[in-house]
């Protein structure tokens, strides 16, 4: 049997395929493997181990450096190349122990490295651990496109929120109000159609329209709905406003309940509805409806900030209808501007999580630079509510990264030109993710500005001078020193010293003189300067593994 023949037991722990022209080191790696319940793919030379590994993506490769015809390092970089094979693992074991041996099977895109004659243990347990760590890493991007997607969905909504807020402000008319939600639902909350009906008490017990917005086409007019417990009163409107409770139709098709209105949803494009209770003074009046153009739209965490928004608005027509308790309207709003502000933070660690867990190089990156943002700010006197949007900014200013594909962020090697620049959108993108939501701070635009430069030089909009905001060039300072003092795929970590350099030589030019000056102030506080240096030190042995 070939080498890429080899078959192997459906329960093993992993998919190893080993390179090593020495028949006694292949076999050697090969038993012990195998021995340790792995599946095992022994090629003894450069050429099968392509082969093999595009015919069949394996979990982990080991790979021997001096072979004839294709050498270790070459079959290395013909994996990163390959679509198919580039995410996974390589582990080079080698006679070659030269530090500059080490540095190049990096440099070409592996992940480890072991000299021969090797420890058993050693390989087991590293092998074990790289296999652990794409097992991970492969469940994890599962889970964050699912979270992403979730997320696009809050900060729509949030700014739906942050919008119906402003109208419940500056609303003296109850109509006035009812439009104006009902539009911003659909112009920002990306809805199809959003109306607003009033339970008649009497007689028929109809749902009367009283606003509606987005993709209507007559809908209301051709539609009877009713919150009586006929067949046109056991749908999501009728059901809510009878029950008071929230009801959501998954799919406008497949609904029984939705049975009476399910072609004119149809033809509309409705594919999934939310319908939630309007209850002023203790009594239901009716319901606010959402309709959305795919089905099951609509998650616990969207559900939540919906009924926050649904009471704000019957409180606001409460209150409006009630002039002598207007003070009261304007402390409840307060409340809800509080909610979400405390949701805005919650949502603002979520998306700084995301961006991290996508770019595990950089895990802790932003969370670092905001540190040494803010003691910058600190020492600089700005004022609180200057030192909270630098917070907000520094914990996200790479939001935006989210669009980023993960084999650019991951990516060992340098980048070449294409790469860059589809990285240098991430700042565009960050403030096109955060501009419709309101802050005390301009944090859009600080994220939008933290890669400019005084000279100009700087992206993406090529601003200078006093164009950058104050926040972002502090960010800039701090995001630069963060990021040359720590580990990167592509180097080790250039030491605090480097840092200081950078920021010295460009005083003026690149970066805030009074920001560089403070910078370096604060470079020299104990806890910064400890904590900078324990950063290298563990970067450094992160390399040595």
């Amino acid at each position: 049997m070939s080498p890429t023949e080899t078959s192997f037991p459906d329960h093993s722990l992993g998919d190893i395929l080993v390179c090593d022209d020495t028949p006694a080191s292949l076999k050697l790696l090969s038993s012990l493997l195998m021995d340790a319940g792995y599946s095992v793919r022994p090629a003894n030379s450069g050429e099968l181990a392509l082969q093999s590994a595009f015919a069949k993506t394996p979990e982990l490769i080991l790979l021997d450096i001096r072979m004839p015809g294709i050498d270790g390092y070459d079959v290395c970089r013909r994996l990163k190349e390959n679509e198919s094979t580039s995410e996974v693992p390589v582990m080079f074991i080698s006679a070659l122990d030269d530090v500059r041996d080490r540095v190049r099977g990096f440099e070409v895109g592996g992940v480890d490295y072991i000299s021969k004659p090797f420890q058993q243990e050693e390989v087991l347990a590293r092998v074990r651990t790289h296999i652990e760590l794409m097992r991970i890493r492969t469940s994890l991007e599962g889970i964050i496109e699912a979270r992403t997607e979730s997320l696009n969905n809050t900060i729509r909504t949030l700014r739906t929120l942050s919008a119906v807020n402003q109208t419940l402000v500056h609303a003296t008319d109850e109509q006035q109000l009812l439009d104006r939600v009902c539009e911003v639902i659909v112009s920002i909350g990306g809805y199809h159609m959003a109306w607003v009906g009033y339970a008649e008490q009497y007689g028929s017990r109809s749902v009367r329209p009283v606003a509606q917005s987005g993709t209507v086409d007559g809908y209301l007019d051709n539609v009877n709905i009713t919150w009586d417990e006929s067949e046109h009163g056991r749908g999501p409107t009728g059901t809510a406003i009878r029950t008071r409770e929230i009801c959501i139709c998954k799919s406008t098709q497949d609904d029984p309940a939705y049975t009476p209105w399910s072609d004119e949803a149809n033809r509309r494009g409705y594919a999934s509805s939310i319908a939630l209770p309007l209850v002023v003074d203790d009594h239901c009046i009716g319901a606010l409806n959402i309709y959305a153009p795919v089905p099951d739209r609509f998650d616990a965490e969207e559900v939540e900030l919906l009924d926050g928004l649904t009471k704000d608005l019957a409180f606001g027509i409460e209150h409006l209808r009630s002039d002598t308790a207007r003070h009261q309207a304007e402390e409840e709003i307060a409340k809800s501007y509080g909610r979400l502000q405390q949701t805005l933070k919650q949502t603002i660690q979520a998306m700084a999580i995301t961006v991290e867990k996508r770019d595990p190089y950089t895990a802790g990156h932003q969370r670092r630079v905001t540190e040494l943002a803010v003691e910058i700010a600190q020492r600089m006197d700005l004022d609180e509510t200057t030192l909270s949007g630098i917070r907000f900014a520094g914990a996200i200013h790479d939001v935006g990264k989210i669009y980023v594909p993960a084999e650019i962020l991951n990516r060992p090697g340098r980048l070449n030109a294409t790469e860059f620049s589809i990285i240098k959108t991430h700042p565009t993108t960050g403030h096109e993710i955060l501009s419709g939501i309101e802050f005390d701070e301009p944090v859009a635009e600080i994220i939008h500005q933290h890669h400019e430069r005084l000279d100009g030089s700087g992206y993406p909009r090529g601003l200078s001078g006093d164009e950058i905001l104050l926040q972002a060039r502090i960010i800039a300072v701090a995001d630069v020193v963060e990021a040359i003092a720590s580990h990167r795929p592509y180097r080790p970590s250039l030491g605090i010293e480097v840092a200081r350099e950078e920021i010295i030589k460009n005083r003026g030019k690149l970066y805030d003189p009074q920001v560089v000056d403070t910078c370096l102030e604060v470079l020299e506080e104990p806890h910064i300067k400890s904590f900078l240096e324990a950063l290298t030190v563990n970067d450094a042995n992160s390399q040595d593994l």
